[in-house]
């Protein structure tokens, strides 16, 4: 019974060692042709931008979403083209042809619906370029009361001139699937790349990938634990995590990584005070019809009420603030008069 014994724990030392073998090798190859940025980009390639970006789980709605928004409503950007895909869905690399759908802003006479929402991994970043500016419904907001609506058609990638695509690559199985099944996926990535339009091609001149693989820690099964240690099944495969991040994400993943590639890498600019200035200033004199007129009234308000201002005021705002506290006609107004006072109040 010994030897019997003795030759199984031999046997599992062995398989278990293979499997190890097996599960680091993977996890390296997915990030063995990761690729720095490559000097000497064009920051002018943003302003046709398309975002290849898979669902994180929260069921994100269609529409144009917090990038999307940023970079139309702040001007940073003539077209921005989107393409989500499902939950669960793994990043191709370079991808493929997807279903998307591009925003830009057009005049017309009466605004379309198009969808504007929050989602999405990137986000204006924190710092003195989130608090120079409005959000951007706001922005967009302005816009239409100019005549400058939001539109949107379905739209090939291969419209784009850059394409930022970030999501997972391959998936690790669930915590207990690994506790209870020695051949579970035991590797899981994530990648953020950055391609210019080539010719038919996209042309990768980023790559970054995450990798997180859970090899074996004991070469049979243990009572009593789980996940690298953690109580468990009563029979259960312990692992050990091993994580490689690249620096640029620090803990938040590929969509940090993207802020710091497009702010800081590459110079993006969506500060909106001077953008917003200049829409407000187009809403002036007041239109005399009435549907325009109350469109204008309610963007003004909701500039004079926003949150954001109460740090100091963009430049042309304060010019403008000052314009409107001049018109006896809009002090009679009790929500923009009140509104406007408010601001006044707010300045040193």
């Amino acid at each position: 019974m010994l030897l019997i014994a003795g030759l199984v724990i031999a046997l599992s030392i062995g398989a278990q060692g293979a499997q190890n073998t097996r599960i680091m090798r993977e996890a390296a190859a997915l990030s063995q042709h990761d690729l720095p940025l490559q000097p000497g980009l064009d920051p002018a390639v943003l302003r046709n931008l398309a975002v290849l970006e898979v669902d994180t789980g929260r069921a994100q709605p269609p529409g144009c979403n917090a990038i999307c928004a940023l970079l139309l409503g702040s001007g940073a950007a003539d077209r921005v083209t989107l393409a989500p895909l499902p939950w669960g869905s793994a990043v191709a690399d370079p991808p493929g042809d997807v279903p998307a759908t591009a925003y830009w802003l057009e005049p017309r006479a009466t605004c379309p619906e198009v969808a504007v929402t929050q989602e999405g991994e990137i986000a204006r970043p924190w710092g003195a370029d989130n608090l120079d500016g409005a959000s951007n419904a706001l922005m967009l907001q302005a816009a239409a009361a100019t005549g400058l609506c939001l539109v949107s058609a379905p739209a090939p990638l291969s419209q784009a001139a850059a394409l930022l695509v970030l999501g997972p690559v391959d998936s690790m199985a669930s915590t207990g699937r690994l506790q209870r099944a020695p051949w579970a996926d035991a590797v899981g990535a994530s990648r953020l790349a950055f391609y210019l339009r080539d010719g038919a091609e996209w042309r990768p001149v980023l790559r970054q990938t995450g990798v997180t693989a859970a090899p074996f820690l004991h070469p049979v099964p243990v009572p009593g634990f789980g996940y690298w240690g953690a109580p468990g099944s009563l029979l259960a495969f312990p692992r050990q995590l091993h994580s490689q991040t690249p620096p640029d994400w620090g803990d938040a993943g590929p969509g940090f990584g993207a802020r710091k590639l497009l702010w800081d890498d590459l110079g993006l600019d969506t500060s909106t005070g001077a953008m917003l200035a200049q829409r407000l200033e187009a809403l002036l004199p007041l239109p005399h019809e009435p549907e325009r007129r109350a469109k204008a009234l309610a963007v003004l308000g909701d500039v004079l009420g926003s949150a954001w201002l109460r740090g100091p005021e963009p430049p042309g705002i304060e010019a403008i603030i000052d314009r409107l506290a001049s018109w006896p006609e809009l002090a009679d107004d009790w929500r923009l008069g009140f509104d406007l006072q408010r601001a006044l109040a707010r300045r040193p």
